[in-house]
């Protein structure tokens, strides 16, 4: 089985001070990976950590607070496996301090690995206008999804790399107000974006495992097909009864 190519599900943004950001409600689909980016950047003091969190039944694994070089821009990333009838809800990232402004997108996917979604990640921050090659550790494993989310301070529209494709982006506010959040995918194993504004950005990089083939099933099937035919006189016994049955 392979992961599916990810779905946008919900964003939004806002250029207003507070300490929490909620996407409206929506209705994704039984068993889905949710994906959740939030970036922030902080009003007076340091923000260390950003918690993700959702009306859905379901626990969400954090990849890990990164702040920007000059420390005022940060990004969290979680995933969740939904329950087979999640039905509607919301996402809400919250700071242990105040944000000035923030930014979220909230995309899923299919056919992931329920145990570990993630198979590897990598994070990196930088400034300037574009962030250059940036590459995971190890190929993408056929079947499986590679995604990046970055964080920009600035308030341009990041543009995506040669061969990724936007999952989804937004600015926080109206206004097109930094932080702006870009997500997007591809198979390669080097992703990258543009049209930066000359700011910090902050990325994580996230290769999204595929469930395993149904092996193991094709597998207890032969074994009970061995078992069936190892059994001779059990066999014997049923068909030569079968007849006495019937008379």
């Amino acid at each position: 089985m392979a992961v599916s190519t990810p779905a946008f599900e919900k964003s939004t943004g806002t250029k207003t001070n507070g300490t929490t950001i909620t996407v409206g409600s929506f209705s994704p689909t039984g068993g889905d990976l949710l994906i959740a980016m939030v970036s922030a950047r902080h009003a007076s003091a340091s923000i260390t950590d950003i918690t993700i969190s959702s009306t859905f039944t379901g626990s969400w694994t954090h990849l890990g607070l990164v702040d920007t070089p000059g420390g005022d821009g940060y990004l969290q990333v979680a995933t969740m496996t939904l329950a087979a009838s999640p039905g509607s809800g919301t996402v809400t990232g919250t700071f242990d301090e105040e944000s000035t402004a923030h930014s979220m997108i909230v995309f899923s996917v299919n056919g992931h690995n329920t145990s570990t979604a993630v198979k590897q990640s990598k994070s990196f921050t930088g400034t300037g206008t574009s962030t250059g090659t940036l590459s995971f550790d190890s190929a993408i494993t056929a079947g499986n999804q590679g995604c990046g989310c970055i964080m920009d301070e600035g308030a341009n529209d990041p543009s995506n790399g040669t061969n990724e494709v936007e999952i989804g982006a937004v600015a926080a506010g109206s206004a097109n107000a930094g932080p702006y959040s870009d997500c997007q995918y591809s198979t390669d194993t080097d992703q990258n974006w543009g049209n930066l504004d000359d700011r910090a950005h902050a990325v994580w990089l996230l290769e999204l495992d595929a469930a395993a083939a149904a092996d193991d099933f094709i597998a207890a099937i032969s074994t009970q097909s061995v078992f069936i035919h190892s059994q001779p006189a059990t066999m014997a016994s049923f068909s030569e009864e079968v007849p006495a049955s019937i008379s």
